[in-house]
């Protein structure tokens, strides 16, 4: 059985691994700093199942990064969960055009982590397009 592909984006080295660590022992978990390096990746990858992105990242934030996914019809049927560091309804409003799944406030918890496992689940059931 194929593993599910989780990408994982932030330029905060220590929120990476602190993500990852949740992850990584159910699923194949491939992470980034820059948004260019995981876009050169992701032909060199398997197909993911599952974005989590970082909001507010200096490179590109979230917003701009979901966009370019979106706009790839290889990835554009993907979930994607935004994690961000505080609850800003300014950033809520802006990405009123993007599909996304959740945005979710950092740290995970134990909590956070089985909201974004209930979004893998439905969409590898045909749940979520």
């Amino acid at each position: 059985m194929k593993k599910t592909v989780i990408i994982i984006l932030d330029d905060m080295a220590a929120s990476l691994v602190a993500t990852k660590t949740w992850f990584e022992k159910n699923y194949s978990v491939y992470t980034f700093a820059s948004s260019k390096d995981m876009f050169e990746a992701l032909a060199k990858i398997p197909p993911p199942n599952l974005f989590i992105l970082d909001y507010f990242m200096t490179e590109k934030n979230g917003h701009v990064v979901a966009r370019d996914i979106k706009a790839d019809k290889r990835y554009c049927d993907v979930p994607i969960v935004f994690l961000s560091v505080s609850y800003n309804e300014k950033g809520l409003l802006n990405i009123h055009d993007i599909d996304y799944a959740a945005y979710i406030i950092k740290p995970l918890d134990s909590y956070k982590v089985e909201i974004i496992k209930k979004i893998i689940e439905e969409r590898e059931n045909g749940g979520m397009t």
